[in-house]
């Protein structure tokens, strides 16, 4: 792997480039998931050019936590922002030099307080009491190529697939909303009605499997009614398939399921492109 322009602080980070670093797959809005197995060691985290902007929705929310030592479920792009580490462009840059950045932190315990301050044009947010990790910056450098696709894959697949309420705090105010209207439920129906939001193969929030909410609602409101004009796509933990309605030559309707290949990189953006 080329590495070009490696910024440091001292000649040592250089060694952390040489090293087999435990490597995570950044997607805005995504935290890392639990970091307990890598406490005092460093971990790599590798960004595609694509999110270093501030057109990046992570950005714009400034979801990240103290300074210096940040909360583990913080973002790296707000961090390498705040730290001055890159100066972050409006929009995504047109070098085509390079493929992305890796991004190295070191795992820490956590702190009782993340203060706020403000640095280099953004400001972090404050917490107290969190129950994940810290993480501090340690280098960052532009790389000539992100991985193959295997290897970018294997880096996916490690992300959390679920909003855990202890990491992602966007979500904990209205998981806390669903939780007193649960509690509060008189019968399992309305339990059983209730949407869960969980994330996808390709990293995108989707609606967890619900038989209530899958089949026919009325005689008006059929699921195959709704798969002439709609493509029902469902997933395990590893894979995505497909299932369509199609007219034969006699006009009965036939009803394929297909699996989906490479179902990581296939999200919205890749299906709006096939329009």
């Amino acid at each position: 792997m080329k590495i070009v322009d490696v910024k440091t602080n001292n000649s040592n980070q250089k060694l952390l480039y040489r090293e087999v670093l435990p490597k995570f797959l950044y997607k805005p809005m995504v935290p890392l998931p639990d970091l307990s197995e890598f406490i005092n060691r460093h971990i790599e985290v590798r960004i595609h050019k694509t999110f270093v902007c501030r057109q990046n929705k992570a950005l714009r929310h400034r979801t990240f936590y103290g300074f210096d030592q940040y909360t583990s479920d913080s973002d790296p792009v707000c961090i390498l922002q705040h730290t001055g580490q890159l100066r972050i462009p409006d929009y995504e840059t047109e070098d085509s030099s390079f493929e992305g950045y890796s991004v190295v932190f070191k795992v820490l315990r956590n702190r009782n307080q993340y203060p706020s301050q403000t640095r280099n044009q953004i400001k972090s947010r404050k917490a107290a009491n969190y129950e994940g990790h810290s993480i501090k910056l340690e280098s960052v450098c532009k790389l000539h190529w992100l991985g193959s696709d295997e290897e970018l894959l294997a880096l996916a697949r490690k992300m959390p697939t679920e909003v855990d309420v202890h990491l992602s705090r966007r979500a904990q105010k209205s998981h806390l909303k669903a939780q007193i209207a649960l509690s509060r439920a008189t019968n399992q129906v309305y339990r059983a009605l209730s949407e869960a939001k969980v994330f996808n193969l390709s990293m995108e929030t989707a609606s967890q499997y619900n038989l209530c909410r899958f089949v026919d609602r009325s005689s008006s409101e059929r699921t195959s009614d709704r798969l002439r004009t709609n493509v029902l796509y469902f997933e395990t933990t590893k894979t995505r398939y497909e299932l369509a309605r199609f007219t034969n030559a006699d006009y009965d309707a036939v009803y394929r399921l297909a699996e989906v290949s490479e179902p990581f990189f296939k999200d919205e953006a890749f299906f709006a492109s096939q329009e």
